[in-house]
């Protein structure tokens, strides 16, 4: 889902808030069909969704707000009619796309990200775990030059190895875990050479808040090597990052930027407390977490407070608790709940004149985020991805592909979970590569006859293998491409 010169900025959009968060942003895009015959400049049209267009005077666009410096590029997704989006950070020196992180040594650094960087454990060729070797990443060996590694235990750290060549079979190799270097059968299992890479590989940074306003303060960041910019933004009242999401009350919130999700488990032995597992691995987590839930037409979020880590987990309904030893997560006990309506607000807003404009949060002290892109003629939300032929396209959020009509096969349905309105699209991917292409097909009126499969023969296609309240509908002929706008990326 990324250009050659796009590697690892499928998250490009949500980093174009500034903050890091580990899910996209449903602001509720509107869902009804339009044609993209006119030309950008002849648009007159509004959002359906009920939020505020602001036209542009030749900017599409807020000016750029990242800045590169020696080092480091501040990538930006430009599209024919000038509209500009941040992508992501680019250390020119490793040749890697980054985002600013704590490292090991407490600094803030721009750290290894995105499709060239795997995140996985590592391996040893020796019995005292000092001599580290990397995991296969399948497809993406190709692409892939880094290896982030999260903590084996806690305390710990999160640490970054280079990725080689491939090294000769090897029938015994070695992990570290939290009960040392253990030996395990390596018969079979690719392995590639890596050396661990020293927290000052990476450029280091200073950031700095901005004065509050309303509750929330931008936060900027300063790279040694000049690289400035946005990175953020702060809520003042509880002293941790925010991001915008909409929650369980219907508003777009700043709710805090570390987030989590439920588990089927539970950290007290009567079941009946929670246990959240964190979306970035950690041994730590701040007072306060984001957790989402299904809520309506998709996901919505709720704040809770977060507590040590947990040393045993429990499984099972409260009458039949018992205690769980499967997997290897560290997990969170989940707290008290903090009411959604505690946390700065905001609405969203249409800015720019182009055909992709962008959608921001704004609250009303005048802080303002961008959350997503919206495609002025197709009316629809939209995210930089590679299209069927390759190219870097913005294109809709699509729905699986699944099942047939007909008795025949011939005739394919499109599955959607989680709407409200019927949905405009679904979707296939060629994952044949490390950086698969979307296909894109318009979907039609529901269907609620028998569903078929292709299995060999054409069958029917059994409750049991799509999701409970799933809906179905006709999928029509692929869209071609060229429907949708294009973009370049440039760096700054």
């Amino acid at each position: 889902m990324r250009n050659a010169l796009a590697l690892s900025m499928l998250a490009g959009l949500s980093a174009c808030t500034g903050i890091s968060t580990s899910s996209p942003v449903d602001l509720g895009a509107a869902d009804d069909g339009a044609s993209n015959d006119a030309a950008a400049d002849d648009l007159t049209s509004d959002p359906d969704d009920g939020s505020q267009v602001i036209e542009g005077d030749g900017m599409t666009g807020p000016p750029r707000n990242r800045v590169g410096g020696t080092r480091l590029a501040a990538r930006y997704f430009v599209t024919s009619d000038g509209t500009e989006v941040f992508s992501t950070w680019h250390d020119t020196q490793l040749d890697v796309d980054c985002a600013f992180e704590l490292a090991a040594d407490g600094k803030l650094r721009c750290l290894p990200s995105g499709a060239t960087t795997t995140t996985s454990a590592v391996a040893f060729k020796d019995a005292a775990c000092t001599q580290p070797v990397a995991y296969d990443p399948g497809i993406c060996a190709a692409t892939t030059k880094y290896v982030r590694a999260p903590p084996t235990s806690c305390p710990g750290s999160v640490k970054y190895y280079g990725f080689g060549a491939a090294l000769a079979p090897m029938t015994t190799a070695y992990a570290k875990t939290s009960s040392g270097c253990i030996s395990f059968d390596a018969t079979g299992t690719a392995l590639y050479a890596s050396t661990e890479l020293p927290v000052t590989s990476f450029v280091g940074a200073t950031r700095s808040l901005g004065a509050a306003a309303g509750g929330l303060a931008v936060v900027s960041v300063l790279a040694d090597d000049g690289a400035h910019g946005e990175l953020g933004l702060y809520d003042t009242t509880r002293g941790v990052d925010c991001s915008f999401v909409l929650t369980v009350d219907g508003t777009t919130r700043c709710l805090p930027g570390t987030t989590a999700h439920r588990t089927l488990l539970y950290t007290n032995a009567t079941c009946t407390i929670e246990a959240l597992s964190p979306d970035v691995s950690a041994c730590t987590l701040p007072g306060l977490v984001s957790v989402p839930e299904l809520a309506g037409c998709g996901q919505a979020w709720r704040a809770y407070a977060s507590s040590a880590p947990s040393t045993t987990r429990y499984s099972g309904p409260s009458a039949s608790c018992s205690p769980s030893t499967g997997g290897s997560n560290t997990y969170f006990a989940q707290g008290t709940e903090t009411a959604t309506t505690q946390f700065v607000a905001a609405t969203i807003t249409t800015t720019g004149s182009g055909r992709i404009r962008l959608r921001e949060a704004v609250t009303s002290a005048g802080v303002r985020a961008t959350v997503e892109l919206y495609d002025s003629l197709r009316l629809d939300a939209c995210s930089f991805l590679l299209d069927g032929a390759g190219a870097l396209r913005c294109l809709p959020r699509t729905f699986a592909k699944n099942g047939y009509s007909d008795a025949a096969c011939t005739q394919p349905l499109g599955m959607a979970t989680g709407v409200c309105a019927s949905p405009k699209y679904a979707g296939t991917y060629d994952y044949g590569a490390c950086l698969p292409k979307t296909h894109v097909f318009p979907l039609g009126a529901q269907f609620t006859g028998t569903k078929y499969q292709q299995g060999g023969a054409c069958s029917p296609l059994s409750a049991g293998s799509y999701p409970p309240g799933a809906l179905f509908y006709s999928a029509g002929t692929e869209l071609a491409p060229t429907e949708f706008a294009s973009a370049t990326v440039v760096d700054s």
